[in-house]
């Protein structure tokens, strides 16, 4: 296990200024796409940080906008000023490390250390955090901390709502509870029979989670009940309070043998995803094999349980007007008005209404996007501006929400296929991309993070 010396990534926080930035060196912020902020002019900052309303010179807008035809301006021109230097790459591990896997999953925190902590977790079960308010230059041990947490892939993780804890997903079959600070495994979820492809953690009730699996099914986990003891030296785990079985099962005969040592239907009824919607009732998934989107009420849990194959409250298929379906690689949710973006192996992105899934209601589409793979994924800006998505064509692509009409601005930074995309959750302006590059010191996959930053006006 590979840890720091020193703790102090997580307690040695950059002075913080009134407007709640970092006060630290623009050029000090690495991997991270930096924009240009924007704050209304009916708005203004109070003493603490936040934002109030000025009654007065809201109506004076109000009046002067309704005299005044309004002009909207893209924000696919800011898109256009993103940069990147040397300083704005990252291993995830040292570059004289022997031992490197790719990237899987990657995610900021909520709010700690001004959300400026980035998780990435590794094919050799490993997970990295990593202090993202310096750029390679100050990288040094003080400023990460990695520590080994299963003994297979991790194929995704999240932190917990206090950021005190992350949750990881692992081809081992479980998922697991590590305590951020000391890196200590705290307890495991165990019930899946294949890899955990996903996990997410209930927005409004830290207590509740939901993993999705290769094994077809999705799981409901509740912290709240009892553990159970593990054996010897094994950690306590929990068993699923809710489970939908088959979740994105296919039914029709597959028409070729399955290749020696592989089912016939594990990669077919595959759960690549699963998220929590704003309200925290719903669960959306996606499939590999049916190339779909499905939502679920979890409030009738029990009509789920112990049924074969359940029945969601709504579905949209991806691939609509296609000869075959195309499995989902993700599902990333649009907190800002609730939309849902997939991200489809037929090389579009697609979007969602959570209202009516049923169609969706813009295609995002590049002529040189390609999804060859199902650790290529999506992610929307925190302020649902923005969504970017990484591609087997080396590049990271980027839209803005509603442009769906226009090809995307590609950013060319990387020598490997992006896998996986993480938005600064308080920062709208910062980004980071995970490709897989061959690094030229160690013939090993390790890990790059990419900054993309706007030009300050």
């Amino acid at each position: 296990m590979i840890t720091s010396p020193s703790l102090s990534i997580f307690t040695d926080l950059p002075p913080v200024l009134s407007d709640g930035s970092a006060s630290v060196n623009s050029s000090a912020d690495l991997s991270i796409h930096r924009t240009h902020t924007w704050s209304s002019l009916s708005t203004q900052k109070n003493v603490t940080g936040g934002s109030v309303v000025n009654p007065l010179r809201a109506a004076l807008m109000r009046e002067q906008m309704q005299r005044t035809p309004r002009l909207r301006v893209s924000d696919r021109t800011f898109m256009k000023g993103f940069q990147s230097t040397e300083h704005d790459y990252f291993h995830v591990l040292p570059e004289d490390f022997e031992a490197s896997g790719p990237p899987f999953a990657c995610s900021y925190a909520n709010y700690k250390n001004a959300g400026n902590l980035l998780a990435v977790a590794d094919e050799d079960g490993r997970v990295t955090i990593i202090n993202t308010a310096y750029n390679n230059i100050d990288d040094c041990a003080e400023n990460r901390v990695s520590w080994t947490a299963h003994d297979n892939a991790i194929m995704d993780l999240q932190w917990t709502l206090d950021d005190e804890r992350i949750v990881t997903a692992s081809a081992d079959n479980s998922a697991l509870v590590t305590d951020v600070i000391t890196q200590t495994q705290l307890y495991r979820f165990i019930g899946h029979g294949a890899s955990v492809k996903s996990v997410a953690c209930n927005p409004r009730d830290s207590y509740i989670l939901a993993t999705g699996s290769r094994d077809g099914n999705v799981y409901v986990w509740d912290t709240r009940c009892a553990k159970h003891r593990g054996c010897g030296e094994d950690l306590d785990f929990y068993r699923p309070v809710d489970s939908i079985t088959g979740a994105h099962a296919v039914s029709a005969t597959p028409r070729r043998r399955p290749k020696q040592g592989k089912s016939p239907t594990s990669q077919a009824n595959s759960v690549t995803s699963v998220v929590f919607l704003a309200h925290d009732v719903f669960l959306a998934s996606s499939g590999s094999g049916d190339g779909t989107v499905k939502l679920w009420d979890l409030r009738f849990n029990k009509r789920h349980h112990g049924k074969r194959v359940s029945e969601p409250v709504d579905r949209s298929h991806v691939g609509k007007g296609n000869k075959r379906s195309y499995g989902i690689t993700a599902l990333c949710l649009n907190r800002q008005d609730n939309s849902l973006f997939a991200c489809s192996r037929d090389g579009h992105l697609y979007e969602y209404r959570t209202s009516s899934i049923h169609e969706p209601i813009a295609r995002y589409s590049d002529s040189n996007l390609q999804v060859g793979s199902y650790f290529v994924r999506a992610a929307v800006s925190p302020d649902g501006r923005f969504v970017a998505c990484g591609s087997s064509d080396k590049a990271v692509h980027m839209w803005e929400v509603g442009g769906s009409q226009r090809p995307s601005a590609i950013f060319n930074v990387h020598e490997k296929e992006v896998t996986c995309i993480a938005w600064h959750k308080r920062r709208a302006e910062q980004v980071r991309c995970f490709p897989m590059v061959l690094t030229a010191r160690a013939l090993n996959m390790a890990l790059h993070i990419s900054l993309q930053r706007f030009p300050m006006t």
